[in-house]
């Protein structure tokens, strides 16, 4: 039985993975309509903020995350656990920031 099982091609599976991840340029014109309606990154734009604002932000909030991790370690043990912390946050920042410039950038 070379086609594979029940006789089906051995390209079968192949085929339903090709179809099931396909865009056509419609679908895809179609989502991207879709996640620009956003009534907070319209307003954003429209008050003068552009995608290369937010990147040069997140871009400067890695480097604040690394001096403030830095400066954790030079402080003494008993404040080095909240400089620490407060790091790790500063760090959760830049996708978050990178993610709307890259939809103010949907916007242009």
């Amino acid at each position: 039985m070379a086609g594979g099982r029940l006789g089906t091609p051995s390209s079968y599976p192949a085929r339903i993975l090709d179809n099931l991840f396909r865009f056509n340029d419609t679908m895809r014109i179609d989502v991207m309509k879709r996640r620009t309606k956003s009534p907070l990154t319209q307003r954003l734009h429209d008050t003068g903020l552009r995608a290369w604002h937010m990147q040069c932000l997140s871009l400067g909030s890695i480097g604040l995350c690394v001096g403030l991790w830095i400066r954790a370690k030079t402080v003494d043990q008993d404040e080095r656990g909240n400089a620490e912390r407060r790091a790790l946050f500063v760090g959760l920042w830049p996708p978050t920031v990178w993610l709307i410039g890259d939809s103010l950038a949907r916007l242009d």
